[in-house]
């Protein structure tokens, strides 16, 4: 069965209260208690893809064990054989994708890989309806299968779930909202792909998620959206969406740390990051190994911080804030003791400014641990929980 999270968790009930003003209101401080023992994460598939340095990737993000999927794309360039088999030009260039997955497979031998494709940058005519604008569902799925059969027969690597249409809404790709839909609805019929999420439509502007979205709601199992254009008002808006029809939200493309700090807050299961993984973002990734303490959205600008208990110490809170809009002001205040912000001396609050598009993290200890803390963290502290339920 393929795994759908239906419950969006208190943490949603206060964003829904936040939305009301308090979430762009600048003067609202984040208030916080660090005998909080906080939740669990929802967070817990993360991916990298076959771009960017992935030797950086993996320690910046704590290790092979961290990463779950590598993220590979289609080689719809060229058309299959007579046997619907890659031909060797195709098989090549999975070669070279993969072996971005095998550096982290050395490390973790529960490694699957993704598979995604769009509509353009090359489609082989092969794969092209006559009519010139939508792709031919049948050869489509015929290419995922001959992938999936090549890269499981010849390096082990199971697949976790598919993007039939990457940015569809980017460069007049070949395929329609109506056309993709029905390609997806393939994917679900085949009993060889039953169990494999279908992931997208993955639009490039968080704008244009709903319009492709809607039309292809029923064949999607977990929503997905990038921002690389769009605001952040229409991104939280789209996420949310996806939670309320029952589905799940993946970051199938992550752009900015907003994006997973969003969808923390609304039962996100994860994201594949773009790119080699930044030092912040990959110390996000190790922080949602803890529990999750508080969020604070001013969608407004395309901004939001987080904070996190560390998952092996309960005296250090790893807090992230990033805008992928105009940027933002947050003042952070600890209500029961005095703490030190990123080595600062102890005192209860720290305000930061962030431009658009940076990305901040602050490591707070607190001196010591109170008994309120010990008794509320129990062995939590002592015994992650590490959730590896996905697919």
């Amino acid at each position: 069965m393929k795994p759908t999270r239906t419950s969006l968790g208190c943490a949603y009930c206060l964003a829904a209260a936040l939305s009301l003003g308090l979430a762009d209101s600048a003067s609202a401080a984040i208030e916080f208690s660090t005998a909080d023992p906080g939740e669990g994460s929802t967070l817990t598939l993360w991916g990298i893809g076959w771009i960017g340095d992935t030797s950086k990737s993996i320690n910046r993000m704590g290790g092979e064990a961290n990463i779950d999927v590598v993220r590979i794309g289609s080689t719809k360039e060229w058309a299959l054989d007579s046997n619907n088999q890659l031909v060797a030009e195709a098989r090549a260039e999975v070669d070279k994708q993969i072996a971005k997955a095998l550096l982290v497979q050395q490390g973790n031998p529960n490694l699957r890989y993704a598979m995604v494709s769009s509509g353009g940058n090359g489609i082989n005519d092969w794969y092209i309806q006559e009519n010139g604008k939508d792709i031919r569902g049948s050869r489509w799925l015929e290419l995922f299968r001959a992938t999936k059969t090549y890269v499981e027969g010849t390096y082990g690597i199971e697949l976790a779930y598919v993007e039939i249409g990457n940015e569809q809404d980017f460069n007049n790709k070949i395929g329609t909202k109506s056309n993709i839909n029905s390609v997806q609805q393939r994917f679900q019929d085949d009993p060889e792909f039953a169990d494999i999420p279908v992931v997208g439509p993955s639009t490039l502007n968080a704008n244009n998620a709903k319009a492709w979205y809607d039309p292809a709601k029923s064949t999607t199992d977990w929503g997905a959206t990038h921002l690389i254009g769009g605001s952040g008002q229409n991104y939280v808006s789209f996420v949310k969406q996806v939670r309320n029809n029952g589905k799940e939200y993946f970051g199938s493309e992550v752009h900015s740390l907003f994006e997973m700090i969003v969808a923390e807050e609304y039962g996100g299961i994860g994201g594949t990051w773009w790119n080699t993984v930044s030092e912040v973002r990959g110390q996000f990734v190790q922080a949602t190994e803890g529990d999750y303490l508080f969020y604070r959205e001013k969608a407004g600008s395309g901004s939001a911080a987080s904070g996190y208990r560390d998952p092996e110490d309960p005296n250090i809170i790893h807090i992230f804030a990033a805008s992928s809009g105009s940027g933002a002001t947050f003042e952070f205040v600890s209500t029961d003791r005095a703490v030190s912000w990123d080595g600062s001396e102890l005192k209860n609050s720290h305000t930061i400014t962030i431009a658009g598009g940076e990305e901040r993290y602050i490591r707070v200890v607190v001196p010591e641990p109170s008994s309120a803390v010990l008794l509320g963290l129990g062995t939590v502290a002592l015994i992650r929980r590490r959730r590896r339920d996905q697919p």
